[in-house]
């Protein structure tokens, strides 16, 4: 199998999710993978896959490098509000770099509560890698690296 372009889903820094600020994350309980910190709204689609909204800040994308979970902040109860606004619909079939959701962080700020502006793309079976990727400022859109499957690239 052939690797894949693995999209910046937003605007910000992005490292390994190693370096989260969230326990939950940087543990890689959930999966290895990259966080995000967002300067922006718009979200688009990181992978090309089949794009599932889980609950009101995660979606799941089936690849053909296995599950993946783009987890947007955390904590987003106690908001009456959800921040987050879908574009797509459960089972749509989606290219990378296509718009999916955005995300008003402003109103996150204002409810004043413990929340964790990150954004993580996480592997959630362990199947594949993000390689040629390097720690840094990405815009929306702009290539980060490549999936492969484990043991198809060697470092």
């Amino acid at each position: 199998m052939e690797a894949t372009t693995v999209i910046a889903p937003v605007n910000g820094v992005i490292k390994l999710s190693q370096e989260s600020t969230d326990s939950l994350f940087s543990s890689n309980m959930l999966g290895q993978g990259v966080v995000m910190w967002p300067e922006g709204m718009q979200i688009v689609s990181p992978l090309a896959g089949t794009y599932y909204q889980q609950n009101d800040h995660n979606i799941q994308i089936q690849t053909e490098y296995g599950r993946w979970l783009l987890h947007i902040g955390l904590n987003f109860a106690g908001i009456a509000t959800p921040p987050v606004k879908y574009t797509f619909t459960d089972g749509d079939v989606l290219a990378a770099n296509v718009p999916i959701a955005t995300v008003d962080w402003q109103q996150v700020a204002a409810a004043k509560l413990d929340v964790v502006q990150e954004v993580a793309l996480l592997n959630l079976d362990q199947q594949a890698i993000i390689s040629e990727f390097v720690p840094g400022n990405y815009q929306t859109g702009g290539i980060i690296g490549k999936l492969n499957l484990k043991g198809a690239y060697e470092e």
